[in-house]
């Protein structure tokens, strides 16, 4: 039985997941309009903004009988974004990691500093892409059509929204994945030197 305290908390994560919909949503309206998305770029510690979004989705995948990781990074992960923006990006691909991996699977969230880059990526065991489907899955209202994915929901602006959204800010998405096999999906950004971000 939940405690009140603990039920505030699920509430309040699942109205943050809602909220993101929201966004995403204006997002788009606001793109279709030729307005920019990313506003308020400043210096972001990744790192703090990943973890964040993982507590967000603790409590859902213990329900679904998901093992979540986050392993933080060894070097530094700041990045110059729309940290708002960032989030939403990362709430899309952490969502989809959760939502086609079954009970008894797992998802792997990873960051780390590579180079000049920012590197994240989450990897599910979960049903993975066709190689088709691969090709179209960051195309606006794309949605794999077969038996698995037909039960689950979306807009199909999710993962348009992710490529859109990190390319805006200096970034690229790109995933691997093969049927049956679970998917990753990867977040490049450009790096803060730790001098660059003192400056």
């Amino acid at each position: 039985m939940l405690t009140f305290s603990k039920g505030i908390d699920v509430v309040l994560k699942e109205s943050e997941r809602l909220s993101s919909l929201d966004e995403e949503l204006l997002d788009f309206s606001r793109m279709q309009s030729g307005r920019m998305i990313v506003n308020n770029v400043v210096a972001t510690d990744v790192s703090n903004l990943l973890s964040a979004v993982a507590d967000m989705y603790t409590e859902l995948a213990v329900k679904q009988g998901i093992e979540l990781t986050y392993t933080p990074p060894v070097q530094s992960s700041i990045v110059m974004c729309d940290a708002d923006r960032l989030k939403q990006v990362f709430i899309n691909v952490i969502d989809n990691a959760l939502k086609y991996t079954p009970a008894g699977g797992s998802v792997y969230i990873n960051v780390r500093g590579d180079g000049d880059r920012v590197l994240i990526n989450v990897t599910d065991t979960g049903m993975g892409i066709s190689s088709d489907d691969l090709t179209h899955i960051f195309q606006k209202f794309y949605r794999a059509d077969n038996s698995d994915t037909r039960t689950i929901g979306g807009t199909g602006l999710g993962l348009y929204l992710v490529k859109q959204r990190a390319e805006a800010m200096g970034g690229r998405v790109w995933a691997e994945s093969a049927f049956g096999e679970g998917s990753t999906f990867y977040v490049s950004l450009p790096r803060l030197t730790q001098d660059e971000y003192e400056k």
